[in-house]
């Protein structure tokens, strides 16, 4: 090969290593909140009293390599709330319903998850320039 024709292999696997990586980073950080979501949620991510629905993720990324990861369906934002920062204590019928603790579903994996993420990047970028 010549050094052009290396030079465009390497550019096309740099302009290939965004679209990847960002694939990449938000399937591991679905995978990681779901792990967590199982444990909150005892295994089936369905939530006493909300009938049979179960609680998921929606991932998307675009063109312009931005990848989003949000909770989902979108009748399912709420039980995600609910989970990860807790309720207040409030009236409910005869009596009271004392509120839930917060268990950080969602922000506490999201935030373990993010360093790994970042290593893992960096480590194919390495690889693929070296």
């Amino acid at each position: 090969m010549t050094a052009a024709g290396d030079l465009d292999a390497v550019a096309g696997n740099v302009e290939r290593f965004c679209d990847d990586a960002v694939k990449r980073a938000v399937v591991d950080l679905k995978k990681a909140i779901l792990i967590q979501a199982r444990r909150d949620t005892g295994g089936d991510l369905r939530m006493s009293g909300i009938g049979t629905a179960r609680l998921g993720i929606q991932t998307k990324v675009t063109g312009n390599v931005v990848g989003t990861v949000s909770a989902g369906p979108r009748r399912m934002r709420g039980p995600w709330r609910w989970l990860n920062d807790g309720t207040r204590p409030r009236p409910q019928g005869r009596g009271r319903h004392p509120g839930t603790p917060a268990k950080g579903t969602w922000d506490r994996p999201a935030l373990k998850a993010i360093p790994q993420v970042e290593r893992d990047i960096a480590a194919r970028f390495n690889a693929l320039v070296n």
